[in-house]
């Protein structure tokens, strides 16, 4: 018998659909294959309350992601000085348009979130009481360090599993279900994901899956990644904690080639791209999604995600009206990131410095961080605005009657009071 746990994350994605891998089709699927006894699906009551907290705060959490949403389109409008007078009403129509599909988006709630309740609290599920026995072995759990490394919710996931142990028999397998990767998992290359060693000291055999539908696929038709070995386990852990000490914090492999390759990119860039073919996710010529895979969409498709979420991508000339396509930019934390994951500059960052006027303006920024004078900067952003350079290097050293040159090593000027010196990885 299989036993399937779903993280709270997944039902609350049931609800909105915000993001590919939890579709009504296969929520209905899964609780069908429970019905016909092929799974058993248990449920911590610490899921049932994190799911009635999410229900709670959706209608306003809601509101105010559409209000910043419209901000967002606002002053993505407005950025660029030069645009065609013959589009203005199309961008006055953006935010009647956006408040229309919110509308509709949200009159689909209240239905959803009755159908993910109603089951929750059926017996077709195995509901595992938060009790004060839960609650101590799960505070001795994060006390002994039997958890990953998280910045929140910890005691929630802890509980999470303390529950899980208390109601899965010996020598069952276990199906465990969370979009949240890194409370969980490792991401283990060429072999998916796979449940983090400190986890799986206690728990059977476990299968990680980060989005219902690959789960569903899994149970259908029996097909699951190969296990990782204990070597490929040991690996996996020690990438990810020299990851977080060179840049401070966590990335996932493949956020981390992902963000490499965009960095390279000509022009800095990366796209993510829904057809009727599948989705696509495309960097410095390489294309990372295999079509028509949904496990490898999902994965892809999150690996955008993080990245976008850690703020090392940002969304590039998006049309709202066209939720198919993506085109993003790395940020300059990203080509900071970047070059701390490789130790090498990335391809043709500083043109992109130079050829933008919103990057021009960052690097002025920075020099008004290190006290260059005003009327100083202002010369520097004339001349950046009109030159091409064509090899990216970490300074800026300037003089005070505007001349400027971009240099790797900045420790024959720095010597010099005359110059000023700025880092513009910060």
């Amino acid at each position: 018998m299989i036993y399937v746990c779903l993280d709270s994350c997944i039902f609350n994605r049931i609800v909105t659909q915000g993001q590919p891998g939890c579709t009504i089709e296969c929520f209905e699927e899964l609780k069908k294959l429970a019905q016909d006894g092929k799974i058993r699906v248990v449920v911590p009551e610490v899921v049932v309350l994190e799911f009635d907290k999410f229900c709670r705060e959706l209608e306003n959490a809601f509101a105010a992601s559409i209000e910043q949403f419209k901000k967002d389109v606002a002053e993505a409008c407005t950025k660029k000085q030069k645009q065609w007078n013959e589009i203005d009403d199309l961008k006055q129509s953006l935010a009647p348009h956006i408040d229309a599909e919110a509308a509709k988006k949200k009159t689909v709630f209240p239905d959803r979130i009755k159908a993910v309740n109603d089951w929750l609290h059926s017996e077709a599920v195995v509901l595992v009481p938060y009790d004060v026995e839960i609650m101590l072995k799960a505070k001795r759990r994060l006390m002994s360090g039997r958890m990953p490394p998280s910045e929140k919710k910890a005691d929630q996931d802890a509980s999470i599993i303390e529950s899980v142990l208390a109601a899965l028999p010996k020598d069952e397998e276990l199906y465990f279900c969370s979009e949240n990767i890194k409370d969980f998992a490792l991401e283990i290359p060429k072999k998916g994901l796979a449940l983090h060693p400190l986890l799986a000291e206690d728990l059977p055999k476990t299968r990680f899956f980060a989005d219902l539908c690959s789960l569903v696929e899994a149970v259908e038709t029996g097909k699951t990644t190969p296990d990782p070995t204990v070597e490929e386990v040991k690996a996996a852990v020690q990438e990810a904690a020299a990851t977080e000490q060179s840049i401070g914090f966590t990335l996932s492999p493949n956020a981390r080639m992902l963000l490499i390759e965009a960095a390279n990119d000509s022009w800095g860039q990366l796209s993510c791209t829904t057809t009727n073919r599948g989705l696509s996710v495309r960097a410095n010529g390489r294309e990372f999604a295999e079509r028509g895979n949904t496990e490898s969409e999902v994965q892809w498709y999150r690996a955008v995600r993080e990245l976008f979420d850690c703020d090392l991508l940002e969304v590039l000339g998006s049309d709202p009206m066209d939720t198919a396509h993506e085109a993003f930019m790395v940020t300059p934390k990203g080509f900071q990131t970047a070059y701390k994951l490789t130790g090498r500059l990335p391809n043709r960052w500083l043109r992109d410095q130079v050829g933008n006027e919103n990057r021009v303006m960052e690097i002025i920024a920075a020099c008004a961080g290190v006290g260059v004078p005003s009327a100083v900067r202002e010369r520097l952003r004339g001349e950046l605005l009109k030159t091409d350079v064509g090899a990216a290097s970490r300074y800026l050293v300037a003089r005070p009657d505007g001349w400027f040159l971009f240099a790797d090593d900045a420790r024959p000027f720095q010597a010099h009071g005359e110059y000023y010196v700025v880092d513009l990885w910060g």
